[in-house]
């Protein structure tokens, strides 16, 4: 076992309890005498026993060993919303979160020469019960260090989102779910625990945490199953900026940790209480108060290698898209990786620069011109670069259009034209590498199949 203690900096604060046992002399002889009566043998005890018996809470790892780590999150937020000479809205949220994490250490050759993965095996996400999943599904990613250099990629040809691959780098420290216990505490005895290892997959953060503070108390060590139980506090600092608009968050929650000192692991951990936030942006004002809860589990051997094994569940997650007007849905592993605010551009993730799939969405005013009179000055267009070019008509949820296909050097394209309401039309385009288009071909049906128009916010 390798304890992972190199790999961060912290202080440990030990609080000593300091006893006086006035023993009567009676209980001496007693003892004695049971001591050195016939047949009677005296040994060394193995250790300090009740109050006094010291133990290592240090957790650690093992290289190839995968570790699945379980959590579940969810937030109950009051939110108060302030725009000028309007009034003050108010919205509750209800987020919940599953994630499924293997975490496995590949290579260590002390704190500055390490490489460890991360497999994504589940990560859902609701808000208001509304699918909100990322593109993390089936995700696995390497991280290293070299010297004082800390690296993360993407493996198995994928690929992500800015701000979601900067939110993956800023977990690292949190492989195997490590935090830093002292290595002698005694059962009473209360320390300081850092968070920070942990702070940005708890919190599942893309900002800045900085407080992650907690303190506990060593309650109990159950002697049979080496569980050694704690409980104590947490204190969370966060700044964030997202879409424009700043926020800062603060956490006060209580605590319980469980830890296995047979396997050095935390075996389970819960934080729960109050939180608040406020910020905003030049347009408005942000505020508000909520509720956190999370469990995390943390299992190893069998269970983590059959779950490095599964297959990733990509569900579908409904799109909206108000200044066109348009609603729809696609599964998790697309993403918006563009909005120019003339044409929205959804990527699949599981793009690499060999083979990639695209489908992007424009609209455009098309006045009291009939679907007739735009497919003529469409497709006029087109053929002057592909004169043998045929077009078919199509339906969607949204009305009768016409649909093209073409095939440039090593890339396929489908293009559908259809109505997007009064007097505008929305053109489709889905086109990819011949692999990639024809394994996600099912999907693009399912998503034409989706399409509705919504009221304009």
């Amino acid at each position: 076992m390798l304890s992972l203690c190199s790999l961060h900096q912290s202080r440990f604060f030990r609080f000593w309890l300091l006893r006086s046992v006035l023993t009567p002399l009676w209980v001496v002889l007693l003892v004695i005498s049971v001591l050195t009566s016939p047949g009677a043998t005296q040994t060394e005890p193995d250790s300090v026993t009740g109050d006094e018996r010291t133990y290592d809470l240090r957790v650690a790892f093992e290289t190839g060993v995968p570790i699945l780590i379980e959590i579940d999150r969810q937030m109950e937020v009051d939110a108060r919303i302030k725009i000028p000479m309007m009034k003050e809205k108010k919205q509750k949220i209800l987020q919940k979160d599953q994630l499924r994490l293997v975490d496995e250490y590949t290579k260590w050759e002390g704190g500055k020469n390490w490489e460890a993965f991360r497999w994504y095996i589940q990560s859902f996400s609701t808000e208001n019960r509304e699918i909100k999943d990322k593109e993390l599904n089936g995700l696995a990613v390497r991280y290293w260090r070299e010297g004082d250099q800390n690296f993360t990629e993407v493996v198995e040809n994928r690929t992500v989102l800015r701000d979601t691959l900067n939110g993956v780098f800023k977990q690292i420290d949190s492989l195997a779910a490590w935090l830093p216990f002292p290595k002698e505490a005694r059962i009473g005895d209360s320390f300081d625990v850092d968070f920070s290892s942990l702070a940005y997959l708890l919190l599942d953060s893309i900002g800045t945490v900085s407080v992650a503070t907690g303190r506990f108390t060593l309650q109990s060590v159950d002697g049979e199953t080496g569980c050694a139980k704690l409980a104590g506090t947490v204190e969370f600092e966060e700044e964030s900026e997202e879409d424009g608009i700043e926020a800062r968050s603060s956490y006060d929650l209580t605590g319980k940790i469980e830890i296995d000192l047979n396997k050095q692991l935390i075996s389970h951990l819960e934080l729960k209480g109050p939180f608040e936030f406020e910020g905003g942006s030049s347009l408005m004002t942000l505020a508000g108060t909520g509720k956190f809860s999370l469990k995390l589990e943390v299992t190893f051997g069998a269970a983590a290698e059959k779950a490095k094994k599964r297959k990733p569940k990509l569900r579908e997650v409904p799109r909206t898209l108000p200044q066109r007007k348009l609603a729809f849905s696609l599964p998790s592993h697309w993403y918006l990786s563009t909005d120019d605010g003339d044409t929205v551009v959804f990527s699949s993730s599981f793009n690499s620069s060999e083979e990639y799939c695209h489908l992007d969405l424009k609209t455009f005013s098309t006045g009291n011109e009939s679907m007739k009179t735009i497919r003529s000055e469409f497709m006029g267009g087109v053929r002057k670069n592909f004169p043998d070019v045929k077009d078919k008509h199509a339906s969607s949820p949204l009305g009768k259009g016409i649909s093209l296909t073409l095939e440039q050097k090593d890339q396929n394209y489908l293009i559908e034209l259809f109505p997007c309401g009064t007097g505008q039309t929305v053109r489709i385009r889905y086109y990819g590498t011949d692999g990639a288009f024809k394994k996600t071909k099912r999907e693009y049906l399912k998503f034409k199949k989706s399409l509705k128009l919504i009221k304009s916010e």
